[in-house]
């Protein structure tokens, strides 16, 4: 599991998303863009489904969160599937600007 943190609120996720997250966040970075990306995670101990800004300019930071919580979040692996397929439409666009 990992937690996101931003704003003082802390994000958790487990790693197959904060992984998928920060990869889609490389990808948008590097072609100067922002996307709001979607994922399941629990918040202040309750199950939430996230919005979060990643791309350029905009700092992430993610820490291993060692917990007693279930491996996986409910949803996470369709969410995974998302955030690995929009990152890699980007990357087959040459200007990353496909929508």
């Amino acid at each position: 599991m990992r937690d996101f943190l931003v704003n003082g609120t802390r994000i958790l996720t487990d790693d197959a998303i904060a992984d998928a997250v920060v990869d889609l966040s490389r990808e948008l970075s590097n072609r100067g863009r922002v996307e709001v990306v979607t994922f399941p995670g629990i918040v202040e101990g309750a199950l939430a489904t996230t919005w979060m800004s990643v791309g350029a300019g905009i700092p992430l930071l993610m820490v291993q969160a060692d917990t007693g919580l279930p491996v996986s979040i409910a949803g996470s692996e369709l969410a995974v599937w998302a955030i690995r397929r929009r990152r890699h439409e980007i990357e087959q666009t040459s200007t990353g600007k496909d929508r």
